[in-house]
């Protein structure tokens, strides 16, 4: 699945797509952007203001995912 710019990921590891306005309100949600960006595990996909964030695993690697698209062009990618 592409992501954005050159940026390809298998659709099996993605764990969630969340927007950045709703989800950031919650301590939980904060402390685990929080944590994943100390750890490294940040990517930002391109330039500007990010609208949504990736969770993504496939049991090798873990990360972040910070996209300008919002959740729901993200997720009619996915259902491609």
């Amino acid at each position: 699945m592409q992501l954005e710019n050159s940026r390809f990921v298998k659709k099996e590891g993605l764990i969630g797509i969340f927007d950045l306005d709703q989800s950031t309100y919650t301590a939980t949600t904060k402390k685990f952007l929080a944590k994943a960006e100390k750890e490294g595990k940040v990517s930002t996909l391109s330039l500007g203001l990010p609208k949504s964030f990736l969770v993504y695993d496939d049991g090798m690697k873990e990360q972040v995912y910070l996209s300008v698209f919002g959740r729901n062009v993200i997720e009619s990618r996915v259902g491609k």
